[in-house]
């Protein structure tokens, strides 16, 4: 019987920043001073997520508040999830175009990309746009026809950790490409 690893969402940015990848600034607290203290240094607005051990769906469980401005909503906002979780993620709050890229390990094509609209529309609307086996990646960039280079460099590099590592399942969602394209959120499910 293999032994799977699934890592929560602040396990997998972690590994994801240490890989290399672009990952919003965020930070966890445990406390409302803590909380504070991290917006302060992360600047406003932020968003503020519950944490679990276990795969969750956060906004099923009403476990995100974004567009937190200043210290009276954070206060808030703090009080309402830590009903919820006793770990809160603080992220840096950022606007732009919400991207979904999925990779999960098939028995019979091997490691495939889903790729589509991010955010909640991923949940609500199943709304994957391309789905196709990987066998390189010059070929995947020219069957997607991604004009967006950060992309291609995102998919790139996900494409390196399935030579790295045994990944069963790696979810992004999103990645936002605003000023700059930053991962908001990541699962990873280790073999």
């Amino acid at each position: 019987m293999k032994v799977v690893k699934v890592l929560g969402e602040t396990e997998s940015e972690g590994f994801l920043k240490k890989e290399g990848f672009p990952v919003v600034e965020n930070a966890l607290a445990k406390t409302q001073k803590e909380a504070e203290k991290i917006a302060m240094k992360l600047g406003w607005p932020i968003a503020m997520k519950i944490t679990s051990e276990k795969p969750i769906h956060k906004s099923k469980q009403k476990g995100v508040i974004t567009g937190i401005d200043n210290k009276k909503e954070l206060q808030k906002a703090f009080n309402k999830l830590s009903k919820k979780s006793k770990t809160l993620l603080l992220q840096k709050q950022i606007h732009g175009k919400e991207i979904f890229i999925g990779l999960k390990h098939d028995r019979v094509f091997g490691y495939v990309l889903l790729l589509g609209q991010g955010g909640i529309s991923v949940e609500e609307y199943k709304s994957i746009l391309k789905i196709f086996p990987i066998k390189n990646i010059d070929t995947l960039l020219k069957e997607a026809q991604l004009e967006d280079q950060i992309i291609a460099e995102i998919i790139a590099k996900i494409i390196a950790l399935t030579k790295k590592f045994s990944i069963k399942e790696l979810d992004i969602n999103p990645l936002i490409l605003g000023e700059k394209a930053q991962i908001v959120d990541a699962r990873i499910i280790f073999d």
